[in-house]
């Protein structure tokens, strides 16, 4: 029940807000954290910085067990994801870690992740 709820609410706020507005918002949040990101020591983004979207793929200089990276993030609040080179591979060049803020995503909170990937794994 929770979840319909939740589901309900997050639909109502995307009407109201509207599409459009949304959507901008998560480029402007994309821009930003590829921005912020793309002179990470230890990592790469391989994406432009003016690429559609919020998702953030960050490719590791070295191979690193990205999964108990992930979870480590994870146990520190900061949610990602791993992609392998199988779910795209002509897309993937290695395994990558996502990024995929919100539309309440703050970039104040960008020096944070910095901090968190260059201290623990670059």
């Amino acid at each position: 029940m929770a979840g319909r709820v939740g589901l309900a609410t997050a639909l109502r706020q995307y009407v109201e807000i509207g599409p459009a507005l949304i959507r901008e918002r998560l480029a402007a949040i994309g821009r930003a954290l590829r921005a912020g990101l793309a002179d990470l020591p230890g990592w790469s983004v391989p994406d432009d910085v003016d690429a559609p979207g919020s998702i953030v793929a960050l490719l590791p200089d070295e191979e690193i067990d990205l999964p108990r990276l992930r979870a480590d993030l994870v146990a520190r609040k900061m949610v990602t994801t791993v992609s392998v080179v199988e779910r795209a591979p002509m897309d993937i060049p290695r395994p990558t870690l996502r990024l995929s803020p919100h539309v309440d995503f703050e970039t104040a909170w960008i020096p944070q992740i910095r901090e968190l990937l260059t201290a623990r794994y670059s």
